[in-house]
């Protein structure tokens, strides 16, 4: 599976989990190899408490290429 096709598979489960509605979404490749692709991303989003503030929620995704799986750890 391409790179570009797991990054896909982990924003689709991230957005599931999180919700739609975020200012930005960034993520920083840790490590690639035969095994695993680990990520970790930041998602920016309106406070739901005070308007104009901006949250930002940090991320650690692993996309487990042996079993075609994705674990979330929120930070």
């Amino acid at each position: 599976m391409t790179t570009t096709k797991i990054n896909s598979l982990i924003k689709k489960e991230v957005i599931s989990l999180m919700g739609k509605g975020q200012e930005s979404y960034s993520k920083k490749i840790i490590k690639n190899d035969d095994l695993f692709l680990e990520q970790e991303i930041i998602i920016t989003y309106e406070s739901s408490c005070r308007i104009g503030v901006l949250v930002d929620y940090k991320l650690s995704a692993t996309f487990d290429k042996y079993t075609n799986s994705i674990s979330l750890i929120q930070h």
